[in-house]
């Protein structure tokens, strides 16, 4: 599908303050750069979710195993980011993500009636994408310029697993973000901000017979992502700081003793607009709802007495009006100390 250009409204409102009749002025940015900067928020809730990955990935899928059979995990993500947005600035970011992960139990053992864990996590993760937007009504989808983002963030999480199979895990974060957005204008901007986010999931591990099992699982996320406003020679944009609800509904298939699973995931990000104030009255909204697919496959690499290997690679696709994909690799090892 194609992006739907700017309304006529939209568009002359941008055009009003970024194109004055004497030209481009040196205190306002062009429309490629609100383009560029109504991505950020966005791309800052992708890493977001990124981080706060479920319980069976944090422990790697090692499912026939108990819970503290290894207590130190390092996870290696690299992938496609490929996303589209609309709203009053359509546009779409074509790039990578990378992240490195290293979680450590400083609890785990058995209960009455199962087990639990709690620890603490640590990473950093890494945007770096071309940003284009459709900016007339010829249709095309122009390059506007670049969107780098990286994420520090430290975090904890609570686990408990009942022998009946059911789960409940939580998790909470904070992060330190910063964006380097550069607009085709030739203008630059860095901005700094924080991010807090909370997550709570639960599944259920059912045996099918013998040798196979199903987890239907549910995780819920509340993000609040607030960055500092971007101003050069007096003009100042701001991005609203309106939290984010997303909701995972995942299913997850394993062979009980073997080293391969595979899973489907459905995510929805729930409606609502983000917004970016600019002086001299300019107000623009971009749709935050939003709904894609996810399917995957892994296995473990290697099983040796106080480490393990894993890998598995997973397919994304949107579930709505928009129009991306992408792929990624995920790779962890996980240790004994």
């Amino acid at each position: 599908m194609q992006l739907k250009p700017l309304s006529p409204a939209s568009l002359a409102a941008i055009l009003c303050i970024t194109l004055p009749a004497e030209g481009l002025s040196q205190g306002t940015p062009a429309t490629s750069e609100l383009v560029v900067h109504t991505q950020i928020k966005k791309l800052a809730l992708m890493v977001s979710l990124d981080q706060l990955d479920g319980f069976q990935q944090r422990r790697q899928e090692w499912r026939s195993d108990p819970a503290g059979y290894n207590n130190i995990r390092l996870q290696l993500h690299h992938g496609d980011l490929k996303l589209d947005w609309q709203g009053d600035t359509p546009s779409r970011i074509d790039g990578t993500l990378s992240s490195l992960k290293i979680s450590r139990d400083l609890y785990s053992g058995p209960s009455c009636r199962g087990s639990q864990q709690g620890g603490i996590s640590a990473g950093s993760s890494f945007v770096n994408g071309d940003s284009s937007a459709l900016l007339s009504e010829r249709g095309a989808n122009l390059p506007v310029g670049q969107n780098q983002l990286q994420s520090h963030f430290i975090g904890a999480y609570f686990s408990d697993y009942r022998n009946t199979g059911h789960y409940f895990d939580l998790q909470a974060k904070l992060a330190y973000l910063r964006t380097d957005s550069r607009a085709h204008s030739g203008r630059s901007a860095t901005r700094h901000g924080v991010q807090i986010a909370l997550s709570a999931e639960s599944g259920l591990d059912i045996a099918l017979g013998e040798h196979y099992n199903l987890e239907p699982q549910a995780q819920l996320l509340a993000n609040y992502t607030s960055l500092n406003a971007f101003s050069a020679n007096g003009y100042r944009m701001d991005t609203g700081v309106t939290p984010e609800l997303n909701l995972r509904l995942g299913l997850r298939a394993y062979a009980t003793g073997k080293p391969h699973f595979a899973f489907a995931n459905f995510w929805y990000t729930l409606d609502g607009d983000d917004e970016l104030y600019g002086s001299g009255q300019l107000e623009l909204k971009s749709p935050r709802g939003a709904r894609w697919l996810e399917l995957g496959l892994g296995t473990r690499l290697l099983q040796l007495p106080f480490a393990d290997l894993s890998l598995d690679i997973r397919y994304r696709s949107a579930a709505d009006d928009y129009d991306w994909s992408d792929i990624s690799a995920n790779l962890g090892l996980s240790w004994a100390w």
